[in-house]
């Protein structure tokens, strides 16, 4: 009776994982196509629909919520570089944007990078509330200090973290 008992437990522990697993792809991918016409919205080209990928997700606010980088790829290097990134929470509000050389955001612009021969940008790290990333100058040959971004919990905002 106590490995009936065993088993059905198993099982029933399973089945709950399983759903669970599948609610949270279901919710991703749902996340994912919403934003992505959040991020095309008033633009009826199809091409820039498709050009932001999910990369990485966050937790923010002590882990409660969870925002979602979207990022365009240059097109030489898909996974490694790209131009522009958006942040957005799960209601599609953006938090922070990168458009080429200015970065913004909720409250406006937070970082200008030097513009002459800018290229794109590359990840360092990403941890659970911000990201570490590096701008690439004249083809990818130059690189600027690390630039540090995180979630500035009792502003709630992200922004770049300055040097003491």
């Amino acid at each position: 009776m106590k490995i009936f008992t065993v088993i059905l437990s198993i099982i029933l522990l399973s089945a709950c994982s399983y759903k669970k697993d599948k609610k949270n792809e279901r919710d991703k991918n749902s996340q994912k196509n919403l934003t992505s016409e959040v991020l095309s919205k008033g633009n009826t080209n199809q091409k820039s629909k498709d050009k932001f990928q999910l990369v990485y997700c966050l937790k923010i606010d002590n882990g409660g919520d969870s925002c979602s980088i979207f990022t365009k790829p240059i097109e030489h290097f898909p996974d490694e570089v790209f131009s522009s990134l958006i942040i957005t929470n799960e209601m599609s509000d953006t938090l922070y944007s990168i458009d080429k050389w200015i970065l913004t955001n909720k409250k406006g612009m937070d970082l200008k990078i030097y513009e002459k021969g800018f290229y794109g940008y590359r990840f360092i790290s990403k941890n659970k509330d911000g990201f570490v990333l590096q701008a690439l100058h004249d083809s990818g040959k130059s690189v600027s200090d690390n630039i540090w971004i995180k979630w500035d919990n009792p502003k709630k905002l992200f922004e770049v973290q300055k040097a003491p």
